[in-house]
């Protein structure tokens, strides 16, 4: 048998980077012939796009917040009484995760978990009006679930070394029981277009140089310096046009600082887009941005693959996880919140327009031999294997 239960809270129907994470993982793994139930909220009428091969299994709530409340928890508990037994429930932490914890210590499943980030830290950064009493009884009871998460596990994947460092110390987590994969691209989706025909088609042809951003709007994505960056060098004379492409807490913050600096004509806000979609605005683009500020729990940013994965130069900025970016030669690195850094960093991009393509080229063949989706798909699938230590689950 080779059936594992996949469990998230997340919305698959949002245009982010959590869903895409989540469903490209799911459909390599079954790519890898591992039978694959994907259990996931559903309360809007409109349903995900489940990658061919998987088994969706939807969870169907009246709103939004419960989805990550206890009718959500509840009802995952009733679901997987109703499945068949898995060999392994795969489950992407988040702070309300409790059910399959309860559900693999009765039945003895093996219970393996996913890290991405640091939920207090994170719960704090994106909700910074809540009331400190509310604040306070929110992060005791994520304490709890992750310790009693941690402590069943029988091994946890992280996406960066700093959060298995974080969490092995808080926790004293052995380091057999963990392992380090960064995200990956999906790179049937992701690879290199003709930049004037999409432009052409998306209505963008420009003789400025296209900078674009594409991720979430929030506090650590270091937005306002590229904002700021982008003033910067238009009174220098160096006049750029920077596209930023998703939805956020921050949103309106930047539109209001766009305004003030005066750069409507040159800072351009599209929104969110659907996920086919995406490829061809990456493509669009000259230059493309990851300037993220410095986080405790380091970073791998879908987008910076999925820009690699189009051949596109990068400005990324000096924080844990990025700076191979400069060692591949697939783009130039500026310190963290430093608009003037970013500013420099830009200029010489923009400056050495013939390395570009060589640039694109470089990030292109890192992601073909180290970071799809497929590589992190049988990274996962090997380090399950290994903790199970037995030939039950044996997919090739």
């Amino acid at each position: 048998m080779r059936r594992i239960h996949f469990v998230t809270d997340v919305d698959l129907t949002e245009k982010d980077a959590q869903p895409v994470h989540v469903l490209s993982l799911a459909k390599y793994l079954s790519r890898l012939g591992l039978e694959i139930r994907l259990i996931y909220p559903e309360w809007k009428r409109e349903s995900p796009n489940i990658p061919p091969g998987i088994i969706g299994v939807p969870i169907h709530l009246n709103q939004k917040p419960f989805a990550i409340g206890k009718i959500f928890q509840a009802k995952v508990l009733v679901e997987l009484s109703r499945l068949p037994k898995p060999d392994v429930i795969y489950v992407r932490l988040s702070p309300g995760m409790l059910a399959p914890f309860i559900w693999a210590s009765f039945v003895h499943v093996p219970l393996f978990l996913e890290v991405n980030g640091i939920l207090n830290l994170e719960y704090i950064m994106m909700n910074v009006n809540v009331p400190n009493i509310k604040k306070w009884f929110k992060i005791q009871r994520t304490f709890l679930i992750e310790r009693l998460n941690f402590m069943r596990a029988k091994g946890i994947i992280f996406v960066t070394e700093n959060l298995k460092q974080y969490y092995s110390k808080r926790y004293k987590i052995p380091s057999e029981k963990s392992i380090v994969i960064p995200n990956g691209v999906d790179l049937e989706i992701f690879y290199p277009m003709d930049k004037n025909h999409v432009r052409n088609q998306l209505g963008m042809q420009d003789n400025l140089p296209i900078i674009g951003f594409i991720g979430l709007l929030a506090p650590w994505q270091g937005l306002d310096d590229a904002i700021f960056a982008i003033k910067i060098l238009k009174e220098r004379g160096i006049e750029c046009r920077l596209y930023i492409i998703g939805k956020g807490s921050e949103e309106n913050k930047l539109r209001i600082l766009v305004e003030n600096l005066g750069l409507l004509g040159f800072v351009h806000f599209m929104g969110p887009l659907d996920y086919q979609r995406v490829p061809m605005y990456i493509n669009a683009f000259d230059i493309c941005l990851v300037p993220k500020k410095n986080l405790l729990s380091g970073v791998s940013p879908l987008k910076l693959y999925e820009y690699m994965a189009c051949g596109k130069p990068i400005v990324a900025t000096n924080v844990q996880g990025l700076s191979f970016v400069y060692e591949i030669g697939a783009g130039v690195i500026a310190q963290a919140s430093s608009p003037q850094s970013l500013a420099e960093a830009i200029e010489a991009l923009v400056q050495r327009s013939d390395k570009w393509a060589e640039m694109g080229r470089k990030g292109r063949l890192y992601v073909e031999t180290k970071a799809s989706w497929m590589h992190v798909a049988e990274k996962t699938a090997v380090f399950i294997k290994n903790r199970l230590e037995h030939k039950l689950f044996d997919f090739y």
